[in-house]
């Protein structure tokens, strides 16, 4: 056991990293390099606009949203509240810590009071989507954050429907994994992070360069995966 997981951490893990890293800084060379051929003539001022033409060049044309009309105004501007956000985000970190608190023989009292944070956040956040469904209407759906934070409110709701219903303990592993819905809002704090914004445009730019790279590292993960179900598939708790 303890060969395996040496092998599998030096190899599945310190290998791929390297890898990785060299790609990307292989990448960044080459594009460094092609900035600076033939580019000796070209003044600061000059590069500087040839940067940003290339990342307008980059971006998608997005349709004009109209403005609120009516009852909309008065939505549009709870939700775009910096308080709202705030909150929103507090929430978000509250109901992630609840989660990580979960541990081995827990007392009655603790599970309840998590299930109670559990339902609170539950409506908090359905109420967060009906505010800005009211607020934007159909154009909510045209923004790939709020169709995120949609498809969450809908899982956990189901996860609770199914567990109101008694079905949860029928579905087993299923509904475990639509309770794992509730951990994925903490993606949502990228949102509101610039800095990891522009990190994560960063790995998506060059996603298409470390296509062979990933795959790489899918091929030994399930390598590793099936010998390790080879090698303890039969080991006993």
């Amino acid at each position: 056991m303890c060969l395996y997981f040496v092998a599998f951490m030096i190899i599945g893990s310190q290998f791929i990293i390297n890898l990785f890293v060299g790609v990307v800084i292989d990448n960044f060379n080459k594009i460094k390099e092609k900035d600076e051929m033939g580019n000796n003539f070209v003044t600061q001022e000059q590069r500087a606009w040839i940067a940003i033409q290339k990342v307008c060049l980059s971006k998608n044309l997005m349709k004009e949203i109209q403005r609120p009309k009516g009852y909309q105004v008065v939505f549009t501007k709870i939700t775009e509240h910096p308080s709202f956000e705030y909150f929103i985000t507090g929430c978000i970190i509250a109901n992630t810590v609840a989660m990580a608190c979960v541990h081995y023989r827990q007392s009655d009292g603790f599970i309840f009071a998590l299930e109670i944070l559990n339902y609170f956040f539950a409506v908090v956040f359905n109420f967060e989507m009906i505010m800005k469904l009211l607020s934007t209407g159909k154009n909510y759906f045209r923004s790939g954050w709020n169709v995120f934070d949609c498809f969450i409110v809908f899982g956990t709701d189901f996860g609770l429907v199914m567990k109101f219903a008694g079905a949860g303990g029928a579905m087993g592993a299923t509904t475990s994994v639509i309770r794992g819905f509730r951990i994925m809002r903490i993606f949502r704090l990228v949102k509101a992070s610039i800095a990891i914004r522009l990190l994560i445009d960063t790995i998506l730019n060059i996603l298409p360069q470390i296509s062979n790279i990933m795959s790489l590292m899918l091929i030994l993960l399930f390598i590793y995966a099936a010998l390790g179900i080879n090698l303890f598939g039969n080991v006993m708790h």
